[in-house]
């Protein structure tokens, strides 16, 4: 489904009628899309199919061969487009899949060039090198630190090289025959070293800068980005990026490296054992003025989204969770202080704000709740 609810497969497999008459359908809005990049200049990298429901058995090879052959025919002629099979997949997983999907896209599309998106620390030179369809190699580095092996059984590269991106350059020389390789997923700026944990660490600019220079260096044919700082969405400015644990820890970075003091100054230093939330938190509680003053302004950013929400609402209970909730008054004082600049005084008399009482346990305890919801209604 896309944004506006419209299925990419309404008859599953069979395309013939998924172009319905007065129906602005999730192909249409795809076209649109890639007609707006190429206005703009703009490639479109266009991932099929997410290797997850590759892996899950959700599309077979025949499956694969229709659809490889709507696609092509769909967009042959659209210039600003890269095939990218994969998503995130170890090639060795239902490899005949992305062979049907990629031999019949090429078989119809021969105007544009097509790659493999790999699991993390692996190449697609490892399984695709020599198949005539892939005309460039791509690797993931990911986006662990030196060290950060996360308890996996699997893993193809040695032990500490996790950030030595350069070695998947390297490594694609290899293969016969030679082809262009680039870092398709590296580390980007300003999420968690590691990825899941927001408690960890966070890329800086100068470490996808360093990704960049190693890998380009040692020959890539280009490099890719991204930023946490645009939200999950496409869009800048979101609460995510503005009020969330994530943006606590990354405007602190940005104010003690411009220059303003903080018990944690010294701590900004430390590649070795990058500064993490907890200790934020833990300043904040401490009463360091530099981080009481970042989360106040947090505070304000919030209450006075949640002003809007209680103008239309009028809710009787707001409860304030995720890691932040534990600095308490420090968040909470700024959040009423909003709510009651920007609310309707008649509304935000009647909504309570509280702290949710489970902290940063709130989300994980919740999801295991609705799960035990949803097994108990079947």
């Amino acid at each position: 489904f896309n944004v506006y609810g419209q299925m990419s497969m309404p008859a599953g497999f069979d395309f013939s009628t998924v172009d319905r008459k007065g129906v602005y359908g999730y192909w249409d809005h795809m076209d649109y899309i890639i007609d707006r990049a190429a206005a703009h200049g703009i490639y479109v990298g266009m991932v099929c199919i997410w290797g997850g429901m590759v892996k899950a058995g959700q599309m077979n090879e025949a499956q694969a061969r229709s659809y490889g052959m709507f696609l092509a025919n769909r967009y042959k002629n659209r210039k600003n487009i890269v095939w990218i099979m994969g998503g995130d997949i170890q090639g060795d997983i239902r490899t005949g899949v992305w062979d049907a999907l990629a031999t019949t896209i090429k078989s119809i599309d021969t105007g544009h060039l097509m790659t493999f998106h790999p699991r993390g620390r692996t190449t697609s030179a490892r399984w695709f090198n020599d198949r005539a369809w892939l005309d460039f190699n791509m690797f993931q580095s990911g986006h662990r630190r030196y060290g950060q092996r996360m308890g996996n059984k699997y893993y193809p590269i040695p032990d500490g090289t996790e950030e030595d991106s350069w070695m998947y350059v390297d490594s694609a020389w290899w293969y016969k025959p030679v082809k262009p390789v680039i870092d398709g997923e590296p580390s980007y700026e300003d999420i968690p070293q590691g990825l899941h944990d927001a408690g960890e660490p966070r890329w800086t600019a100068a470490d996808v800068r360093r990704y960049a220079y190693w890998s380009v260096f040692a020959g890539s044919c280009g490099h890719t980005y991204n930023n946490e700082i645009i939200c999950h969405c496409g869009k800048k400015g979101c609460l995510e990026t503005e009020t969330s644990g994530s943006a606590l820890h990354r405007i602190l970075l940005e104010r003690i490296a411009h220059g303003e003091q903080s018990i944690l100054s010294h701590r900004t230093q430390d590649t070795e054992k990058p500064l993490t939330l907890d200790e934020i938190i833990d300043a904040i509680n401490k009463e360091d003025l530099l981080c009481i003053e970042i989360i106040e302004e947090i505070g304000q950013k919030l209450g006075k989204q949640i002003a809007g929400l209680i103008n239309l609402f009028n809710p009787e209970l707001v409860i304030i969770g995720g890691t932040i909730s534990q600095t308490e008054d420090y968040i909470l004082q700024p959040i009423k202080s909003a709510i009651r600049k920007y609310s309707l005084n008649l509304v935000n008399q009647d909504s309570t704000i509280a702290l949710s009482k489970l902290k940063s346990k709130a989300g994980v305890i919740g999801a295991c709740m609705l799960a035990r919801s949803k097994t108990f209604e079947c």
